[in-house]
Formats: C-alpha cells, sequence, structure tokens
C-alpha cells in the first residue's frame, strides 16, 4: 500500500492531523494533545485500541488500507510507532478522565502511570483535586526523604559497626603476624640446630669410616703376617719331621769313637 494514493482526500488530512498531533516528546503535555485528537477523529476507537471490522471500513483508517489499529500504529505508511507507546498513552488518558485537572499539567504519560501504579498498590485512586495532589505528592516527598534519611543514618551506623569490626581485624591480624612469626624465627633456628645435627653426624660417619678402614688394613697386615709365620711354621714342622741324613765318614767317627 502505497499512501500517497489515498483515495479520499478526507483520510489523507485525518492522517497527517493524527500524526502531527503525535509529535514529538519536547513537550511534556503533546500526548494528550494527540490522545484528544484520537477521540475527535476515531470517536469508534475502543479503550482497547480496538475497532470492529464492520466500523473499521468507515473510517478514516480503512480508508486508508489498514485492517486494524495495531497495523496503522505501526506501519511506516502509518503513524510508524511502536503499540507499547499507543498502550502507555492509553492507560496515562484513562487517569486523565479520572482526573480533568491533569489536563492542565506539563506532565508526561509515564510520570502519571508512574503515579497510578503507586496510588493502586496503596489501594487509592487519583486525588480528586489538584489541592489533593499537591498535598499527596509533598507527603510523598516528605516519605521519601524521611526514608532516605533513615537510609542513610542506618548505612553510617552500619559503616560504624564494620569500621569497629575492621580495627578488631586488624588487632586478630596482627597477633597472627606475630605469632607465625615467632613460630617462623623457631623453625629457623630448629633448621640450623638441624643442620648442626647432621653436620656433625657427617662428620662422626666419616671418622668412623676412617676407622673402620685403618682397622681393616691393620687387620689385612696381620692376616699377611700370621700366614707368613704359618707357612714358615709349616716349613720348620716338615724339617723336623725329615729323617737325619749322615755321611759316611761321619759314621765311621760315630763308630769308632762315639758319639
Amino acid at each position: 500500500m502505497n499512501i500517497t494514493q489515498f483515495e479520499s482526500p478526507r483520510a489523507r488530512e485525518s492522517h497527517e492531523e493524527l500524526k502531527l498531533a503525535l509529535g514529538t516528546e519536547n513537550n511534556p503535555a503533546q500526548w494528550m494533545m494527540f490522545m484528544e485528537t484520537v477521540e475527535r477523529l476515531l470517536p469508534e476507537l475502543s479503550e482497547q485500541g480496538r475497532l470492529p471490522k464492520e466500523v473499521l471500513t468507515r473510517t478514516f483508517i480503512g480508508q486508508l488500507g489498514f485492517e486494524s489499529w495495531k497495523e496503522y500504529v505501526e506501519s511506516s505508511e502509518g503513524l510508524n510507532w511502536k503499540i507499547g507507546g499507543w498502550n502507555a498513552y492509553r492507560r496515562a488518558w484513562s487517569s486523565v478522565k479520572v482526573a480533568p485537572y491533569l489536563r492542565e499539567m506539563e506532565i508526561k504519560a509515564g510520570w502519571v502511570n508512574s503515579l497510578a501504579r503507586s496510588l493502586a498498590k496503596d489501594g487509592l485512586d487519583f486525588p480528586e483535586t489538584k489541592a489533593d495532589l499537591d498535598a499527596l505528592l509533598e507527603q510523598q516527598e516528605r516519605l521519601r526523604s524521611e526514608a532516605k534519611e533513615n537510609t542513610q543514618s542506618a548505612l553510617k551506623e552500619r559503616v560504624i559497626q564494620l569500621s569497629a569490626q575492621v580495627e578488631e581485624l586488624k588487632v586478630l591480624l596482627g597477633a597472627k603476624e606475630n605469632e607465625t612469626n615467632a613460630l617462623e624465627k623457631q623453625l629457623i633456628l630448629k633448621d640450623g640446630e638441624i643442620a648442626a645435627m647432621q653436620l656433625q653426624l657427617r662428620g662422626q660417619t666419616e671418622t668412623s669410616a676412617l676407622q673402620v678402614e685403618k682397622m681393616q688394613i691393620e687387620l689385612d697386615a696381620e692376616r699377611a703376617q700370621f700366614k707368613v709365620l704359618k707357612n714358615e711354621n709349616e716349613q720348620l714342622k716338615n724339617e723336623l719331621n725329615q729323617p737325619v741324613k749322615i755321611s759316611r765318614i761321619e759314621a765311621l767317627k760315630l763308630a769308632l769313637f762315639g758319639s
């Protein structure tokens, strides 16, 4: 569909007027001008934003070729807007109808909806007059201020408590550090003692090894000497066991002269 091909000049004029009324957010109350224009140009549009099919064709929206209000709102050839924006305007406008004095105020739709939600949460309706609204807003501001002060006081008290806890932790940390340092010194001393003992044991072990080596050498020498003596002794025994041999002359001498 091409919006430049309107069959009805009146439909085009209505569209341009409504688009112009939508305007921008530069004027906080522009949205109320838009809603008034909607009601004037589309009195058939329900508060929920619906147009019955049989009614749609008689409106400028139907004459432009759109099949629903939503399509017209979101189409680039329509209002080129968001249906969520329309719903926000619609809710705020229902509050303006309940409290008509809001129409004279420079307020945005979002502000009206936020206030309506706040009142509904407390089971309240919009104040009947501007004076009642001002009193309500003043009361809310006072309550917010008191709540802020209470919150700040509570935060200050909490900060004081946390600061005290931090100081206690610092003292405990200092004590733990001192204890740790003392243990570290003890460990250093113990390490020194262990190193000295290891050195002493190493020295004793080396000395004992030298003594054992010396004794082994002496034992080997004595064994060698014993072996020599044993051999000499065996030799003597062998010699003693040998029969005595004498010459013929010595035997004649013994026979003639005796021993």
